[in-house]
């Protein structure tokens, strides 16, 4: 049989952050692989010629028999799974939707022949919803890969010098309203006893209580495809990364600290194990890990009064991106991935 190399075909969900990160970026370093998005009905013509298709977040009838052409094209299916939507909180703007479609994502699941998710977590989440471990059409166990999210440090612009006004930032959706209350109070506590810090929040809106203060202020989101150009710019000193314990959050990657580390500001973060993975590289970095309110207050304190902190925990962040979170060594996963989906 002849062998092409890479030729897979990456289809995003949408326009948006899960697209870039688990697909678009994975594009751009697999040289043969084409990426489409579309807005309608799939043109065939862009996808039927690739050996492998990777799709995400098929969850519908359509896009059940979208799975199974692509099955009778003899093309190998790759399903790519980047949250868990097994049990999302109440409090996300998506719980409602994704609740009802809980076994359509199964259903989709149980004819691809490979499942590829962004954490080992996920991977065990994964395992335990499958009632069908084995694909429905070939009878052949479906694998269960971990790729993780990567940065191509390409991509993500060179970041712009903090100036001397010390921001400290904030960015995320309105699904993460649960993960700022952690914050709230410190915030506000912070802000006004340094009125020359600039608190920052980009995309979701800051809570109520931090909007009159001078010092609050709210950037509109950023295009995805100028995500990477625009958000080493936006200054930051300081980055903040909350999140509650739970199921979902657990299962996560931990984006947030691994963009900071590409600009070499430290992030203070949750302690939980998205965090806590990346921290494991350099016992250093745990001291940014908080565990409970009055570590948020402390730690932040210090951080805005000490910028030789700030550099040296910055600067630890970019080397353990650059060596365990970058594109620019060989990812393992997606080798593993294009291996087991010659040899299916």
């Amino acid at each position: 049989m002849l062998t092409r190399s890479n030729s897979l075909c990456l289809l995003g969900g949408w326009l948006d952050a899960c697209a870039l990160w688990r697909l678009y970026l994975p594009y751009l370093n697999l040289p043969g692989s084409s990426f489409f998005i579309f807005a309608q009905k799939p043109d065939w013509t862009k996808i039927a010629g690739a050996d492998i298709v990777v799709t995400q977040r098929c969850c519908t009838q359509q896009q059940y028999e979208f799975l199974a052409t692509c099955r009778g094209l003899g093309m190998t299916v790759v399903y790519d799974l980047d949250d868990q939507v097994f049990d999302i909180p109440e409090k996300n703007p998506a719980a409602a939707v994704l609740h009802r479609y809980r076994d359509g994502f199964k259903q989709c699941m149980s004819i691809v022949d490979i499942i590829t998710v962004s954490t080992r977590t996920l991977a065990k989440v994964v395992r335990r919803n499958i009632s069908h471990p084995h694909n429905r059409i070939t009878g052949k166990e479906i694998p269960v890969l971990v790729v993780e999210n990567r940065l191509d440090e390409r991509w993500f612009s060179q970041p712009a010098q903090p100036d001397d006004k010390l921001i400290v930032g904030w960015a995320g959706s309105s699904s993460h309203v649960e993960d700022l209350e952690i914050v709230q109070d410190t915030l506000k506590a912070t802000a006004l006893e340094y009125p020359g810090v600039l608190f920052q929040f980009r995309g979701m809106h800051p809570p109520e209580t931090l909007r009159e203060l001078p010092n609050v202020t709210h950037e509109l989101w950023t295009p995805v495809p100028e995500y990477g150009a625009r958000m080493p710019q936006w200054g930051w000193s300081i980055a903040l990364a909350p999140l509650t314990d739970c199921e979902f959050n657990n299962a996560k990657s931990s984006l947030k600290i691994v963009e900071s580390a590409h600009c070499s500001i430290p992030c203070l973060a949750s302690w939980q194990r998205p965090y806590d993975e990346f921290c494991s590289y350099d016992p250093e970095l745990r001291w940014l890990l908080c565990a409970g309110q009055s570590s948020w207050a402390s730690k932040l304190r210090v951080l805005i009064n000490e910028p030789a902190r700030r550099k040296e925990l910055g600067s630890r962040m970019n080397k353990v991106m650059h060596e365990h979170y970058s594109w620019s060594k060989t990812h393992e996963g997606w080798t593993e991935v294009l291996s087991t989906a010659r040899s299916l």
